[in-house]
């Protein structure tokens, strides 16, 4: 079942796309958001109608449950998988047959294999994540609070897997590549400090120091000038420590 890219249900190989209609797209996404746990009526008409629902919205409700029921019989799933609970539905799937489920397991298992010095296997469990990792993330379905959560947590999640993969590469000493695709990356966030911590250390490590320093004076240029702040800790350690390598001062601040 996928919610990242578009949303739709693949069967036996066959993919069936989500019938049309904002309202029961967004019905279907809030229960795939919470596989195997049963969402409470009034979760689901916030999700579909935001705060102004009509009069009859929990019969409209029931309605779009039986619409997606015989979706799911079209598409030869059991119509059961929707079940019918005290004041609510549950979508009766295993999580790992979820997309979003999926990419988080696998961010978490880079991350592990990251840890233990696994760099080619984490850069396997990267590429599982990003074969799921689809846009727009809840095919552009619009919703309430929900919704919108889960919008914002996936696009911190899609930047956590790119974090991440920079600094496996990093450490599998790939300079050229990772320069190149942080370079990209600082110009779509420009003011993301992992980011450009990341490249100053990848052209540090490529013994391009006065490079490293520039990225590093050009975002607190931006910092500065768009939000009237300076960088955070982490980054200005990183450039410390730029600064007394090219001296010949042993740093202390943090490991380039």
């Amino acid at each position: 079942m996928a919610v990242l890219g578009e949303l739709e249900i693949t069967v036996g190989g066959a993919r069936h796309e989500l019938p049309s209609g904002n309202r029961i797209r967004a019905l279907w996404v809030c229960l795939v958001l919470e596989p195997q746990r049963t969402v409470p009526v009034d979760v689901l008409i916030d999700a579909v109608w935001g705060s102004e629902p009509p009069r009859r919205a929990r019969e409209s409700i029931h309605v779009y449950i039986s619409q997606l029921r015989m979706f799911a019989q079209r598409c030869g799933v059991d119509p059961g998988l929707i079940e019918t609970k005290n004041r609510g539905y549950r979508l009766a799937v295993d999580r790992h047959v979820v997309d979003w489920c999926r990419v988080l397991v696998e961010y978490d298992t880079a991350r592990e294999l990251h840890r233990k010095s696994s760099l080619p296997e984490s850069i396997a469990a990267l590429d599982k994540a990003a074969a799921d990792f689809h846009k727009p993330i809840l095919g552009g379905a619009q919703g309430g609070t929900k919704l919108g959560a889960f919008v914002q947590k996936m696009e911190e999640v899609e930047l956590a897997l790119i974090e991440l993969r920079n600094e496996v590469m990093l450490d599998m000493g790939e300079l050229h590549t990772v320069v190149s695709e942080l370079q990209a990356l600082v110009f779509e966030y420009p003011v993301h400090e992992t980011l450009h911590g990341q490249l100053m250390r990848a052209l540090f490590r490529s013994g391009r120091q006065i490079e490293a320093l520039e990225v590093y004076s050009k975002l607190r240029e931006d910092l500065s000038d768009g939000f009237g702040v300076e960088p955070g800790s982490d980054i200005r350690a990183i450039h410390r420590s730029i600064l007394a390598s090219q001296s010949g001062r042993p740093s202390v601040q943090v490991a380039l």
